[in-house]
């Protein structure tokens, strides 16, 4: 309220009514200018205008100490990287074939179960991320994995 009319108030009833509309305006003043926007809501849709910088990215690599070892060292062809579009199942399945070539015949027969979930799970439209596949002879962390990167799913349909 402002502090100018409290004097009104010694004028008797007139001041009062004087003090009670200056004091009705000032709250009628500081509820407009309180007022907020309304809020825009925001959806899912808005994030698909950002760009993004990571390629599309698969590698199919065996692993296991007869591949000489469980941690870094692995047999596999080099990854697919693409920039403009995902990689596609053919990619991907000519991609397992390729590491499949580089195992000598032993490690093939070993692997022959993980190489056909392997393949199925590229059929399958998979989401991002790695999976791993253990070979018939577990022993010694033998197996085939995929590793599978990207701004949205490989393998689409």
């Amino acid at each position: 309220m402002a502090p100018a009319a409290l004097p009104l108030t010694f004028a008797g009833r007139p001041g009062w009514a004087v003090l009670g509309v200056v004091g009705l305006g000032t709250l009628l003043w500081y509820g407009a200018t309180r007022e907020r926007a309304p809020a825009v809501p925001r959806t899912e849709t808005d994030t698909q205008t950002k760009t993004c910088d990571r390629p599309w990215t698969v590698r199919v690599h065996a692993q296991g100490n007869d591949c000489g070892g469980t941690s870094s060292s692995t047999i596999g062809a080099p990854p697919i990287v693409k920039t403009s579009a995902p990689v596609t199942h053919a990619e991907g399945i000519a991609l397992s074939n390729a590491t499949w070539a580089l195992l000598n015949k032993h490690q093939q027969a070993i692997r022959v179960q993980s190489k056909t979930k392997l393949e199925r799970y590229i059929n399958s439209n998979p989401p991002l991320g790695q999976r791993s596949f253990p070979a018939s002879d577990r022993s010694g962390g033998k197996r085939m994995d995929i590793d599978n990167y990207g701004c949205s799913p490989n393998f689409p349909v």
